[in-house]
């Protein structure tokens, strides 16, 4: 096992890394919470990442996204995601699409994926990504972020977490606060733990609860 990923065997055995890092995992969404999970599953070891966002950067992303920076404004975030991964890591393999996502593109990509993180900023594509996942039964990893709050969930079971959120808490949780640089990487940061967590199937997960998290 290469030095590099040393520093993950007191979280978890070599044995569980090797079984879960060829797994496939996408992400969708690469800004603020997207672009930080995308590197924090990098730096991890996994080697199958399915990258969407249909996006480019722009001047604003600056305060709070880690894939920006002054030189890639105007550049697609797939493109930049897919960059900056290969340079953290040349074993991760990164398929990108810069596309909208919807439920028929969902129904497309996710053949083989065995977990989603779902880094959106817009509830319609939030629900068409829950719909996808929740007829083809892969885990979502849900996240979202407001200003100083945010939350996270594993939606699993047909147990519809997102349409029952954002029918009842959309005014609370997305208030339009705005987002500092700190609040999408602790969110993120949660998020990709209990992905780990539940592929590991290691401690007490987000498994059809919600966290809310206000800093």
């Amino acid at each position: 096992m290469k030095k590099r990923y040393e520093k993950n065997f007191n979280l978890i055995s070599e044995e569980e890394f090797e079984s879960i890092r060829d797994k496939e995992i996408a992400v969708i969404g690469l800004g603020g919470l997207g672009g930080n999970i995308t590197e924090m599953l990098a730096r991890f070891g996994f080697r199958n990442l399915i990258l969407v966002d249909y996006d480019i950067f722009d001047e604003s992303n600056l305060n709070r996204q880690i894939l920006s920076n002054e030189l890639v404004i105007g550049q697609s975030k797939t493109e930049v995601a897919k960059e900056r991964v290969q340079l953290i890591n040349s074993e991760v393999h990164p398929r990108v699409y810069h596309e909208k996502m919807t439920y028929t593109f969902g129904k497309e990509i996710f053949k083989n994926t065995v977990m989603v993180f779902d880094a959106l900023d817009n509830i319609a594509s939030r629900i068409e990504l829950a719909k996808v996942c929740d007829e083809f039964n892969i885990p979502l990893v849900h996240g979202a972020i407001d200003g100083w709050y945010g939350q996270v969930s594993i939606i699993v079971d047909h147990s519809h977490v997102v349409e029952n959120l954002y029918n009842q808490r959309e005014k609370e949780v997305l208030s339009g606060l705005g987002n500092p640089s700190f609040t999408p990487a602790i969110i993120a940061g949660i998020q990709v733990s209990e992905g780990v967590k539940y592929l590991t199937n290691k401690g007490v997960n987000l498994k059809k609860k919600v966290l809310f998290v206000d800093l």
